[in-house]
């Protein structure tokens, strides 16, 4: 694969290119319309930021949230990787709700609609917990636990 430098090479290797949102506490994934871009900022506009000029990513506004910035990159898992174990790429797993550091998988599969009605009884099973549900490593759904006033929470 030749080097990603451009919005040009991106597309025309014909990868998607997607878009996180600066804010930490919102962090909404998007693949951005690649035509649009270029339309907008030209086909020549670097992919990655050049020392003290501004990027077309800081003006960039996040629609989940509305603030500016975008981390952006080519989203070059199109392909299944073969060192991921590709049939079972969905994952639920139950997260440190003071570090969002991973605790343990909750369960693996293969199919979105088995991963999704394992969230749900993730959820009723682990009402405390914060649980995520991942494909390869893109987070897809995101709980928020019921906090229940008075009770310690672990």
């Amino acid at each position: 694969m030749s080097k990603l430098r451009t919005l040009k090479d991106i597309r025309d290797t014909g990868l998607d290119l997607l878009a996180v949102c600066h804010g930490v506490t919102c962090r909404h994934t998007k693949e951005v319309d690649l035509t649009a871009l270029i339309k907008a900022v030209g086909e020549m506009a670097s992919v990655l930021p050049v020392f003290g000029q501004p990027h077309f990513s800081e003006r960039m506004r996040c629609p989940a949230c509305g603030k500016r910035g975008m981390f952006v990159w080519p989203d070059l898992n199109k392909e299944p990787n073969p060192h991921l174990n590709s049939a079972l790429a969905f994952r639920v797993i139950a997260v440190d709700r003071m570090t969002d550091a991973p605790r343990f998988d909750v369960l693996r599969a293969g199919d979105r609609k088995v991963a999704q009605a394992g969230f749900e009884v993730a959820e009723a099973v682990y009402p405390m917990m914060k649980l995520e549900m991942m494909w390869h490593r893109r987070m897809i759904h995101q709980s928020h636990p019921n906090l229940v006033k008075g009770r310690k929470v672990g």
